[in-house]
């Protein structure tokens, strides 16, 4: 025990004499003789998250002036010894320790700055049974008299700014704000704004976001979350450092400008934002004329920091005398330089010790004590000049000076906003009365287009995407007159089924072609199906969709197949060997390749119904409208879709089979493309068809993954036609191909009934005529021909030269008997 005292000892011996490097004595301009020195402690911020050198110069003329005052403290005079406490927690009680640890005994402790140095150094010294008296730490923390008891300030509570903020969100009726502030051990600001959270809730004010940081790291996250939710006014709460930081972050976030509203506290002194290298924060750099435009128009609210009344104060200064002498005098080069925000502070500070020491002398003199005989740990001391502190009033320069039965300062507060690099008082709020009273003179410039004030929040207006009513009527109208027509057509293939002209073009599978065009016409008006009157959700819209999927995607494949088998029954009829064989392919033949087709699309689609469960998706798009450049609505469209886990994998496979068959389906148009003879009918128009469908279904495509989750949108409506463009897509492509089929059947073929129908009798005499003499010549020459082919040398020029007459007469057959 005894060497950890030693040692104790040796270590306060050493930092002592660290300490008394700090050391001032205050100057007096009269003799001391017989006068007893009263020595308090101080402590100021001079380096770290606030520089507040401009304190300590106020302190020392405060000291002056009371000793210069005869009829105050008559027998004794004030000194002061003072460190810096880095406005840091573990700093102010190193400080604290050092100090208290020498001679000679500090009376009274001065100190500090900043809240987190106070909170510690208050916790400390009450064990000596010591006061303390801040002029600027404002936590609220401090209001806590069982756990600070000994604590004093003239600097009012923090919590006597949070009505100031109501204030301005009540005069440019912001109803939502976020806040943003600095975390430290001590929850200095948190506590600090807590009060707002249950003052906005009173008042109808959403906070939005509630952000920190811890101090000296990068405030990012928390601006990146405050600008999510897109509130414009923003209330911080942090120190003059990490206020650079803070703002300087927030310029190259795009938070900063005359669309948003800061307020930030008003003590960090003139031109605060500057700094000799600019400021660093993570990965970006802000210089000083940028951080000038960060800042611009911040409101910031404090304590009144001279008071507005053209009254002598204790001192025999008005505080306009005073600022003036306060100037003069923070000229001495060996004074401390830093934010005179507070100086006025702690020049009452000073009086009010003055006043407190001078009343307890009859007290003390009472119970035979006096002050120059002060000791630490004495009780009736700690309880005399706690009673007197409670006591003091008077007029500072700050204004009346009184303290709470907690120990605050009762004070009115200022409100000011930065306007070209100066802060400009713009209101007052008493805390006594609860009442604003501003300053209607100072016009407020907010610089935006019409001197408009700025909203609380970028307004988000959700629009549901629909198709309007109208829209939707018509594409629904077209659809179901495109069924109809197919309808028709089919009536018409069944009625005529066997007249010549009608055989030709195949009518079953003409029949396939307009099933699957029904198909696609229902698709068009459940693809639309979500419309402005009435949208669906739920199991009926899950089962529209479905219902969507799969009757387009088996409408294309059947009309398609269809078409495919058409195109293939040509090809193979004109690849062979006519004069040797004529090779007939019937309709059954050809409806195998359409069933195939759509049984594959079954499978598919079934496959996925059972596998992959469909979900109805709700996509949204935040399009931006700006007024003038300044962002001022959000419109978030919102999509419903049909979509499933492995949506992109089925339809690749979709398309992958039907791309198949598309592509060759192209391939044999193409190949056929020459045959300019009329017997094959509406060979001709299935080539059309075919390169119609494969055009306009890769365009299709190609347009809907292009449009896939962007919903574009102009001005304020909605730019729905996705659906739209899909469904006049479906309809155009149908119309086109059931069309150029079907109607191809009823127009006039001079060539085709001269050549099939054999409607002239003229033409059929002269005909018939021709038939018998080139029968008659194939006769005389067949053995010779067949013994060629037989024996393998490639057919003869006359072997080919049978009549255009005979080869349409097989073709005709050919075709006529496969319909049969």
């Amino acid at each position: 025990m005894a060497n950890r005292l030693i040692i104790m000892t040796a270590i306060a011996f050493i930092l002592s004499l660290k300490a008394r490097r700090n050391l001032v004595v205050a100057c007096q301009s009269m003799p001391m003789q017989n006068r007893h020195p009263i020595t308090i402690l101080g402590g100021f911020s001079l380096s770290g998250g606030w520089i507040g050198g401009g304190s300590v110069g106020a302190a020392i003329l405060g000291l002056q002036h009371i000793n210069q005052n005869s009829s105050l403290l008559p027998k004794y005079y004030l000194n002061m010894t003072w460190s810096d406490t880095k406005c840091q927690a573990g700093s102010g009680v190193e400080a604290l320790f050092n100090q208290l640890s020498i001679e000679p005994v500090k009376m009274l402790v001065l100190a500090a700055s900043c809240s987190v140095s106070t909170i510690p150094q208050t916790q400390f010294s009450q064990h000596f049974k010591i006061l303390q008296l801040s002029y600027a730490a404002a936590s609220p923390l401090l209001n806590n008299r069982k756990k600070y008891p000994n604590f004093f300030r003239t600097y009012p509570s923090d919590t006597n700014l949070n009505p100031t903020r109501i204030q301005l969100c009540k005069r440019f009726k912001w109803k939502n704000i976020a806040i943003i502030y600095e975390n430290d051990d001590t929850r200095v600001f948190y506590e600090a704004l807590k009060p707002l959270l249950t003052l906005a809730k009173e008042n109808n004010i959403t906070i939005t976001a509630l952000q920190s940081f811890i101090p000296g790291s990068d405030p990012l996250d928390a601006l990146m979350n405050i600008k999510e939710v897109k509130t414009k006014i923003i209330v911080g709460g942090f120190y003059a450092k990490a206020s650079r930081a803070v703002f300087c972050r927030a310029y190259h976030l795009n938070l900063t400008g005359p669309s948003y509203v800061w307020m930030i506290y008003g003590w960090y002194g003139e031109q605060w934002w500057k700094t000799p290298n600019g400021v660093h924060i993570g990965d970006v750099y802000c210089n000083n004329s940028q951080m000038e435009q960060a800042v611009e128009g911040y409101f910031s609210t404090e304590a009144v920091p001279i008071s507005v009344l053209h009254k002598k104060t204790i001192s025999g200064l008005t505080p306009s005398e005073w600022v003036n002498i306060y100037s003069k005098y923070q000229e001495h080069p060996k004074l401390p330089k830093g934010s005179e925000e507070l100086a006025a502070f702690a020049y009452d500070a000073v009086w009010a010790i003055a006043l407190m020491l001078n009343q307890s002398i009859p007290k003390l003199e009472a119970i035979n004590k006096s002050l120059h005989n002060f000791k630490y740990y004495d009780q009736d001391f700690y309880r005399i000049l706690k009673e007197e502190m409670s006591k003091v009033s008077f007029l500072g320069i700050t204004g009346p000076v009184t303290f709470s039965s907690t120990g605050d300062r009762l004070g009115p507060m200022l409100i000011e906003r930065q306007v070209n690099g100066k802060e400009i008082a713009i209101g007052r709020y008493y805390t006594n009365l609860k009442k604003t009273v501003w300053n209607y003179s100072v016009e407020m410039e907010w610089k935006l287009p019409g001197n408009r004030t700025p909203t609380d929040q970028v307004k988000i207006i959700t629009v549901d995407i629909t198709v309007p009513l109208s829209i939707y009527i018509s594409m629904s109208a077209l659809a179901c007159c495109g069924i109809i027509m197919c309808i028709g057509f089919i009536i018409i293939n069944i009625s005529y089924k066997r007249y010549k002209i009608i055989k030709l073009s195949s009518p079953n599978l003409s029949n396939f072609i307009a099933v699957g065009a029904i198909l696609c016409y229902i698709s068009v008006i459940l693809l639309d199906r979500y419309t402005e009157l009435a949208p669906i959700h739920g199991l009926v819209a899950i089962l529209a969709c479905l219902g969507e999927v799969w009757f387009r995607a088996i409408g294309f494949t059947m009309a398609f197949a269809a078409l495919f088998a058409k195109t293939w029954r040509i090809k193979t009829i004109f690849n062979s060997t006519i004069i040797v064989k004529r090779k007939v392919m019937r309709d059954r033949s050809l409806y195998g390749i359409v069933f195939a087709a759509v049984l594959v699309d079954i499978i598919l689609l079934s496959l996925q119904l059972a596998i992959d469960t469909t979900t109805i998706e709700i996509k949204n798009q935040y399009v931006s409208s700006e007024l003038n450049g300044y962002e001022d609505t959000i419109y978030n469209y919102i999509r419903h879709e049909c979509t499933s886990q492995y949506a992109i994998a089925w339809s690749i496979l979709l398309w992958g089979t039907n791309g198949v068959l598309l592509f060759y389906g192209a391939f044999l148009a193409w190949k056929t493309r020459k045959i300019q003879l009329s017997v094959a009918n509406d060979s001709k128009f299935i080539g059309l068809a075919i390169y119609n469908v494969t055009i306009f279904v890769s365009l299709g495509i190609f347009v809907s993954i292009t449009l896939r989750d962007k919903i574009l949108a102009l001005k304020h409506e909605l730019n729905h036609k996705k659906d739209v463009r899909l469904s006049i897509h479906n309809l155009s492509v149908n119309l086109r191909t059931i069309t150029r089929l079907h109607l191809n059947d009823f127009e006039p073929r001079n060539n085709l009934e001269r050549d099939c129908s054999d409607s002239s009798l003229d033409t059929k005499i002269h005909k018939q005529k021709l038939k018998i003499l080139e029968l008659k010549n194939q006769l005389n020459e067949r053995d010779s021909i067949m013994q060629r082919i037989t024996s393998g040398p490639k057919l003869t020029e006359e072997s080919k030269a049978i009549s255009t007459s005979d080869y349409l007469d097989i073709i005709c057959d050919g075709i006529i008997m496969s319909t049969t």
